[in-house]
Parts: structure tokens; C-alpha cells; sequence
């Protein structure tokens, strides 16, 4: 499940240990600055073998990531 695997990914490669659910946003909730989120895009794109979009960079919360990655 994506969701499962942006968790595992937020834990082992950003060291995040707070709760995490799709309305958490990745900034004010996880403590996450630019520089973390461009590098949480980079995995993600790499993780699921995406392209580089633009659209990433609006991304606030895990719920959006998600259905960033899904679409």
C-alpha cells in the first residue's frame, strides 16, 4: 500500500517518529522543512519510479502525496 510505504520511508530515511495518517501535514506536523520535502519527493519519485513534476511542490500533507503518487 502506498501509504504503508511513504510511512516506512518518512521513519527510516527522514528519522520521522511522530504519528502519521493522511491528514498529517508533512511541515507543521512532522517538523519537515523544504529541504526534507524536496528530498521526501526525491525518494518518493525514485521509490515508484516517477517522473519529476512540478505539482510536488505543492504538496502539503501524506494525503496528497499519496494521491500524487497514484495518479
Amino acid at each position: 500500500m502506498t501509504f504503508d510505504r511513504i510511512c516506512e520511508l518518512l521513519r527510516a530515511e527522514l528519522g520521522v517518529d511522530a504519528p502519521v495518517t493522511m491528514d498529517t501535514n508533512i511541515r507543521a506536523d512532522l517538523g519537515l522543512d523544504s529541504v526534507d520535502l524536496a528530498e521526501l519527493v526525491l525518494l518518493v519519485e525514485e521509490e515508484f519510479n516517477l517522473e519529476p513534476d512540478a505539482e510536488a511542490a505543492d504538496i502539503c500533507t501524506v494525503g496528497q502525496l499519496v494521491r500524487y503518487i497514484e495518479k
